[in-house]
């Protein structure tokens, strides 16, 4: 009887840790996967509330948006780039 309530608290442990584990391994990929969204360093990106984007509103900051045919890099302040 030991023996079983023993190995069923191990199998809880190992299973609880599993979770977590594969909780924190999705989480990692579902960041590394929105960091490739470029609309923020989009030059049509317009940061307003109402209207991120004109060209796609519907697709502006979200997955569909990684490879935009429409993106184009911000220039820089300074004028060269």
């Amino acid at each position: 009887m030991n023996f079983i309530c023993l190995v069923a608290a191990w199998s809880s442990v190992f299973l609880v840790a599993w979770s977590i584990l594969a909780a924190i391994r999705d989480a990692a990929k579902m960041t590394r996967k929105l960091h490739q969204i470029p609309c923020s360093t989009c030059q049509f990106y317009t940061d307003s509330y109402y209207l991120k984007c004109p060209v796609h509103p519907s697709k502006a900051l979200t997955e569909d948006a990684i490879h935009c045919p429409d993106y184009f890099a911000q220039r820089n302040s300074y004028g060269n780039g």
